[in-house]
């Protein structure tokens, strides 16, 4: 358990690179450090008998991954990127439902609300990208302001990769749906 986090800070480095490709790989070792993370607990609070406390401690570090997966997600412009820190938040976000309710309590501690956080943030860049894709098709003359330059609203947007599409809407409907009662 102590080299888990060791590891990750690490990894905070990697994802600070220039080299797009060797950020998705970093982006992708959180994931599966998150993945480890979950079993090395499991094995620990079995041997130790405090096997709570370690699922907390598993989750707490799958949420802080969570969060700095999020903020990459908000900061970046690279859509590679982006969509790279989808499919970790939904493997991220699946580990810790699937943390809920072998715990029997189907809620996993969230103080600072980072599930939360993420889905909102899924939600716009599916909306954003959604959007900006079906405006591009419609009219690609209207993209430039008097002046022949792009607008500025579009150059924000981050045209998600069609890959990380499916995952995107995959955790947005799995939220609305927790519930049974969830009216759609």
């Amino acid at each position: 358990p102590n080299s888990i986090n060791a590891v990750l800070n690490e990894l905070r480095v990697y994802i600070r690179h220039d080299d797009k490709d060797f950020v998705c790989a970093a982006v992708q070792a959180v994931g599966k450090i998150v993945e480890m993370a979950q079993i090395i607990y499991d094995r620990q609070g079995a041997k130790t008998g405090n096997i709570k406390a370690m699922k907390k401690e598993s989750n707490v570090i799958a949420l802080n991954c969570l969060h700095g997966i999020l903020t990459l997600m908000e900061s970046s412009s690279h859509a590679v990127v982006v969509g790279e820190c989808i499919n970790v938040t939904q493997r991220i976000l699946l580990l810790l439902k699937s943390s809920a309710s072998e715990d029997q309590t189907n809620v996993v501690l969230d103080p600072s609300h980072v599930q939360f956080m993420s889905l909102r943030r899924l939600v716009l860049l599916v909306v954003s990208s959604l959007t900006y894709q079906s405006n591009a098709e419609v009219d690609e003359d209207e993209d430039l302001d008097s002046n022949g330059e792009m607008n500025s609203f579009k150059e924000q947007i981050i045209s998600l990769p069609t890959q990380s599409i499916g995952p995107a809407l995959w955790i947005i409907g799995d939220h609305l749906c927790v519930d049974d009662n969830v009216n759609l």
